[in-house]
């Protein structure tokens, strides 16, 4: 289907263009009188300032003007016999114009005096005969006359239309001024807002901290103080034991006697039931923050432009597996790309061939994880891309359902649909691009 650019109408099948060679002049000449219009007086436009005279043959002087019927430019030395000679009085000047030749008929090398309106092109009086007869003819000064009365109307449509871009123009820079103001502002708040939050959770990190170090503080306060007594009372039982052992070895039993009830009595303390309980676990506190990191991650997953820079971080690169192809896809050199050529091929048999669909496996495989691939499809209406299992019937046209080993997004005449229910990874994943004939 073609559409031309300008009205917007559609051909089909496209049509064989033909340049309008009159409107195309007409068009330079107004440009070069709106240029001779606009440059000071005296001066040439500079489109015909180089334009030199053909019959000049030593110092090659600027022509002045061009004569269609001579198909060549003069000087104003050269150019004096059209003003004064009788037969070429009649010639058609015009401003010096580069490459006169393009002028002449291509067919008959004649000048064209005539204008094709069936064809909207300049033509000579042997065309008539040839490629133009029962055509809409007329002189060419007529489709002049005739193309000059709408000019005004056809310049004040430009007009219009140029005013109608401008405007639109100077909306679209509005827009993105706008855009620009909005954007700097969304950002310095959203900034704002991150930085608060940060500074909140570093404000809790450090109080949190604070509270650990303090509790650990009490608890070590608390046990040196208990290995203080500790020290002390063993220190006093190894004072008894010294005092047993001398007085053991003296032979006064008097003073044995009365020592030893005290050196045996049992000390107050009763350490059985003494410990130190450490209280640092923060688990409500982690959970919670993990919680809220788990929040912001959704609501900035929110975003498609983060979504997808995000899953592009798992991008894997992947390699179409030959021996896999169904025997009408072609797999390129590089295993990058698959053409279903819609005719069988005979291929030598392969356990891991699909025999009954257009179907094709990557090489490499996954048993877990997160893994993102991009795939471009030309050319089908119809296509199916994602995993399946690796022990997947290859021999028999199974439906693409989980409960067969497929995991898939299918495009099926502009409808999408999807096969992720309740999948389960009970073996080795490989990625899948069937593509559908």
């Amino acid at each position: 289907m073609c559409q031309c650019p300008l009205c917007k109408r559609v051909f089909s099948p496209r049509p064989e263009l033909i340049v309008n060679t009159f409107v195309s002049d007409l068009a330079a000449d107004y440009k070069t009188l709106v240029q001779a219009k606009a440059s000071p007086p005296g001066t040439q436009p500079p489109e015909t300032a180089d334009v030199p005279c053909d019959v000049c043959s030593e110092k090659k002087v600027n022509a002045v003007k061009s004569c269609l019927t001579c198909l060549a430019s003069f000087c104003e030395v050269h150019l004096e016999p059209h003003w004064r000679v009788a037969g070429l009085k009649s010639h058609t000047l015009l401003d010096p114009v580069k490459n006169l030749d393009d002028r002449m008929c291509k067919t008959h090398s004649k000048i064209p005096e005539l204008y094709c309106r069936t064809d909207q092109a300049c033509i000579c009086v042997m065309c008539i005969k040839a490629d133009h007869k029962g055509h809409n003819v007329v002189p060419l000064e007529e489709e002049y006359e005739a193309v000059m009365a709408r000019k005004d109307e056809t310049v004040a449509n430009i007009q219009k239309m140029i005013q109608s871009r401008s405007e639109k123009i100077t909306e679209i820079e509005n827009s993105v001024d706008v855009s620009q103001k909005e954007a700097e502002k969304e950002k310095e708040t959203s900034v704002q807002v991150f930085t608060d939050l940060i500074r909140s959770i570093q404000r809790s990190q450090a109080e949190l901290v604070e509270v650990i170090e303090e509790r650990y503080r009490a608890t070590k306060q608390k046990a040196e103080g208990f290995l203080t007594q500790l020290k002390m009372e063993v220190a006093e039982l190894e004072s008894r034991s010294n005092q047993l052992e001398q007085l053991s070895q003296s032979d006064d039993h008097h003073h044995f006697l009365q020592s030893f009830p005290t050196l045996c009595s049992p000390l107050d303390k009763d350490w059985s039931n003494v410990s130190v309980q450490s209280d640092l676990s923060f688990e409500g506190v982690r959970g919670d923050v993990t919680l809220l990191k788990q929040r912001v991650n959704e609501i900035m997953e929110e975003l498609p432009e983060i979504k997808i820079k995000r899953m592009r971080e798992h991008a894997v690169d992947l390699t179409l597996d030959p021996d896999t192809a169904y025997c009408s896809l072609v797999i390129s050199e590089d295993g990058k790309q698959v053409i279903d050529r819609d005719r069988e091929q005979s291929l030598p048999y392969n356990p891991k061939r699909f025999e009954a669909c257009p179907e094709v496996l990557a090489k490499e495989g996954f048993t877990t994880g997160k893994f993102y691939y991009e795939v471009q499809v030309e050319g089908k209406t119809d296509w199916v891309v994602g995993v399946v299992t690796e022990s997947i019937d290859r021999k028999e046209n199974i439906p693409l359902s989980v409960e067969n080993g497929y995991w898939t997004i299918e495009l099926d005449e502009s409808i999408y649909i999807y096969a992720c229910r309740n999948f389960i990874h009970t073996s080795a994943l490989k990625t899948t691009l069937p593509f559908s004939s």
